[in-house]
């Protein structure tokens, strides 16, 4: 399980995917709006801030030192404009958009790019 600190949100990880590679690494709560994960990193005084596709590349990332949030896949770039439309002391002048290098998640990497972009953001 991952929690959203923020939040009331969790994800279930699941580490057994069928030997043919289909079936979901993640399985997210149902009916529920998915926030962004780690928003906080971008209130937190950080420049830069990287936007992963995966929560656990996000916590390593604040592991070592860095700021992260990450967007989960597909529909991250809406959960991330909606997270800055709230404004509030964002402290992120430019971000580093690291997705897992398949074609899905290079598709949603132009998708947050844009989003960001579309913000004012580098």
């Amino acid at each position: 399980m991952i929690p959203y600190p923020e939040s009331s949100y969790y994800v279930e990880r699941n580490a057994e995917i069928a030997a043919n590679g289909e079936g979901s690494r993640y399985n997210y709560a149902s009916g529920i709006k998915r926030p962004l994960f780690n928003a906080p990193a971008l209130r937190g005084g950080a420049a830069i801030v990287f936007a992963v596709e995966g929560q656990l590349d996000a916590i390593s990332i604040e592991q070592a030192g860095g700021a992260a949030i990450a967007y989960g896949g597909s529909g991250g770039d809406t959960a991330i404009k909606e997270e800055l439309e709230k404004g509030g002391g964002v402290t992120a002048r430019a971000f580093y958009v690291v997705p897992d290098d398949d074609e899905s998640g290079i598709t949603q990497a132009v998708k947050v790019i844009d989003a960001l972009a579309a913000a004012g953001f580098k």
